[in-house]
């Protein structure tokens, strides 16, 4: 299996080399090319990161200016000749709970499943879900008049099995996906948002091209939001992606909508965080 490792990173983000370390560990085994698109500044620690990295036969394109995560995305994905692309964000660890066979296993187990993910496990507080936790992992995407529905489902049954892995089909999930490299010859990220929405917005145009995903429980992803310094967005971001999405998709409200076992379990986990501090 020849896998395109897709990264967009900026602003001399230190998560980046926890997240190229974690890729060259757990890929090692099969064929991969590392994909990178910076912008500057760079720093000192960072050009000899990317030189190794280049060394190594490695892809890496500092831009001379500000890119938006879409252009970025679809730039790097245009280099790609591996079958499938690995798209990942530059705080992300494939740690010792990430396997990548579960997901090569779902896609080759049925020629019309275009994506697979797996679950997220939120480190450091933020995402709203409390360090450590597992956060909603997959849903179906339903509009309605103006308002978009991600009905998450539930963590108990409905899965199907092929060699001995689990998974649902969805058509969102997180957003580490391995996909195939063929479906983004009609499917893009959209290169005007800035990065607010950039997810969301990929799932969209997937559903829209009838592409079929997937995601499978027996791969875990980290999401080291403790590594970076806590940045000040702004409202510009948000302000781009309420636009976009009003006039490209017609949507004007988002409403996730969790099923009973989620409340559950997470009245229980509140219990037990509340019996430990006492």
């Amino acid at each position: 299996m020849s896998i395109g490792v897709s990264i967009k990173t900026g602003n001399n983000r230190v998560s980046i080399i926890t997240c190229i370390h974690s890729v060259i560990n757990t890929l090692k085994e099969y064929n991969y090319k590392i994909y990178i698109g910076d912008q500057p500044p760079i720093s000192n620690w960072k050009s000899k990161l990317y030189n190794y990295l280049l060394d190594k036969g490695h892809f890496v394109k500092v831009y001379d200016e500000d890119r938006t995560f879409g252009e970025v995305r679809n730039k790097l994905a245009s280099n790609i000749d591996e079958k499938y692309l690995l798209r990942i964000d530059d705080d992300f660890e494939l740690g010792g709970e990430f396997n990548i066979e579960p997901l090569r296993k779902v896609l080759e187990s049925n020629q019309s499943i275009d994506f697979c993910s797996d679950l997220e496990r939120q480190i450091g507080h933020g995402k709203n879900v409390v360090s450590g936790r597992i956060r909603p992992f997959g849903a179906n995407c339903h509009l309605v008049g103006s308002t978009l529905f991600n009905l998450f489902h539930s963590m108990i049954g409905g899965y199907r099995t092929h060699n001995n892995y689990k998974y649902k089909r969805a058509n969102f999930t997180r957003n580490l996906l391995l996909i195939r490299r063929n479906v983004l010859a009609d499917v893009k990220w959209d290169p005007n948002l800035m990065w607010m929405g950039e997810h969301l917005d990929f799932m969209l145009s997937l559903m829209r091209a009838n592409c079929v995903g997937a995601y499978t429980p027996h791969s875990i992803h980290y999401h080291r939001d403790d590594l970076n310094s806590p940045s000040e967005r702004g409202n510009l971001p948000r302000n781009k992606k309420k636009k976009i999405f009003s006039s490209k998709w017609g949507i004007k409200k988002i409403v996730n909508v969790y099923p009973p076992d989620w409340y559950a379990i997470e009245v229980m986990r509140r219990l037990v965080d509340f019996a430990a501090s006492q």
